[in-house]
């Protein structure tokens, strides 16, 4: 019985962390939109944003990459076309 109740306990706290890193890395994804939304910042700017945002994301999930491009590139490339209309340096 202590095997599966100390396994039990091991999945519980693997879900409550990787939930843990899927909540910050959301934090920071609506953060970044919000400032490419409302700052002043150039397409090269917002684009920096995004890549520093995807490398953190990198470092939380490292084998899935490729989720986050499918989940956000394509919303953080619909931010940056509709907040930017023009490079302003």
């Amino acid at each position: 019985m202590n095997d599966d109740g100390s396994s039990k306990d091991l999945i519980d706290r693997l879900i409550n962390e990787e939930n843990r890193r899927v909540s910050l890395l959301q934090g920071i994804v609506d953060t970044a939109m919000l400032k490419i939304i409302y700052s002043r910042m150039s397409r090269t700017e917002a684009l920096n944003l995004v890549l520093k945002v995807r490398a953190v994301a990198c470092e939380l999930f490292p084998d899935d990459v490729k989720t986050f491009d499918l989940i956000y590139m394509s919303r953080f490339k619909r931010v940056i076309d509709e907040s930017i209309r023009e490079e302003t340096e």
